[in-house]
């Protein structure tokens, strides 16, 4: 991997995890409107997980499962409708598959 791509990727990385920081400072108390704000630094973190390539396949996948898997449950704590139990149960089973082998095998 190139140094700009990679050096892109971890910028892209560093600007969703202070998206999110942001928001945890300036929404008190933690709402709605802050998972979706937070939702947004968690799909430049997952943007930037996927542009770091092949060499970090397994642990990329595993991150974006545990990321996706985690604010699906957090929204469960302000929305418990059945489409976001549904969403729970789907990406609490991808994090966990994801652990079973590793996923991306060279040929």
């Amino acid at each position: 991997m190139d140094r700009l791509r990679f050096s892109l990727a971890m910028a892209g990385g560093l600007l969703g995890a202070a998206h999110i920081t942001f928001g945890l400072f300036n929404f008190r108390p933690i709402t709605l409107e802050f998972i979706w704000f937070a939702g947004a630094g968690v799909a430049m973190i997952m943007t930037a997980l996927v542009n770091l390539g092949d060499r970090w396949a397994d642990l990329t996948t595993r991150l974006i499962n545990l990321m996706m898997a985690s604010y699906v449950l957090g929204i469960l704590a302000y929305a418990p409708l059945p489409q976001v139990f549904l969403g729970a149960a789907i990406f609490s089973g991808l994090l966990l598959l994801s652990f079973r082998k590793p996923l991306h095998v060279k040929n």
